[in-house]
């Protein structure tokens, strides 16, 4: 029997089993600020009954632009980390455009905050980003920036660039 994820509409991958009894990836979970672990450390169960409904009501762009109108509004989506953006996209679609990142959290510069860009906002954030480091390069600083979600979860990844 093949399990869905209840967050996008992915069959493949590793799934987790969710507190309503279904399933869920993993990066799923991890880039929908409120999805949570029941359990951190085997991160499971995934909780998603806590989850906005209007998470669930946004269709993915990436989707609708594929011609997959039906896959598009089904899971939930997150949004583009833009603020003033409205672009709203299924975690494995932006994991399979590359427009998944980790940014040091500017409350805590110690944690991470998984986040996602449009196609638009990702460009900008990496045009921005490699300006900054050209500046820090020539003020002798180290890089900074986005890390690539490719290069922190390569198990992830991989699993993605399967997928149809």
């Amino acid at each position: 029997c093949v399990q869905r994820c209840e967050l996008c509409p992915k069959k493949e991958g590793a799934l987790k089993r969710t507190d309503s009894g279904g399933w869920a990836h993993v990066i799923c979970a991890l880039y929908i600020p409120e999805a949570t672990f029941g359990n951190n450390r085997t991160m499971e169960p995934i909780i998603t009954s806590k989850l906005p409904k209007e998470k669930f009501a946004k269709p993915c762009y990436i989707c609708e632009e594929a011609g997959l109108e039906t896959q598009a509004t089904h899971g939930a989506c997150m949004g583009c980390h833009k603020s003033s953006c409205r672009m709203a996209f299924h975690v494995t679609c932006g994991q399979k455009e590359r427009l998944l990142c980790e940014e040091a959290d500017p409350r805590d510069p110690n944690n991470l905050v998984y986040c996602g860009y449009c196609h638009n906002h990702y460009k900008k954030m990496v045009r921005q980003k490699k300006k900054q480091q050209n500046v820090r390069k020539q003020s002798s600083s180290g890089p900074a920036g986005p890390v690539s979600a490719a290069t922190s979860f390569p198990h992830l990844t991989q699993a993605a660039a399967s997928l149809p």
